[in-house]
């Protein structure tokens, strides 16, 4: 469960930043002229804020298997001698 939820978070996150830096490299720089205007104004469009969300969403997916990982193996011992 944990690996699978590592490295699901992980893939999630890298989708979403890839869509969100297209989006943002395309307003930005090809239609507006790549300023500082430019760079605020790519970073309120729709898709650059929900591929922000879904980073977020993603990253906190990947901690959650990061815990089930830890504690996992922290008792990974004290399961088998209990047995």
């Amino acid at each position: 469960m944990a690996i699978f939820l590592i490295t699901f978070g992980v893939v999630g996150m890298t989708v979403a930043l890839t869509i969100s830096g297209y989006e943002q490299v395309l307003v930005e720089r090809a239609e507006l002229g790549a300023g500082w205007s430019a760079f605020f104004t790519a970073q309120e469009l729709p898709w650059f804020i929900q591929g922000m969300m879904w980073r977020a969403i993603m990253g906190v997916v990947t901690f959650v298997g990061f815990i089930y990982l830890v504690l996992d193996l922290l008792t990974i011992g004290k399961q088998a001698k209990s047995a």
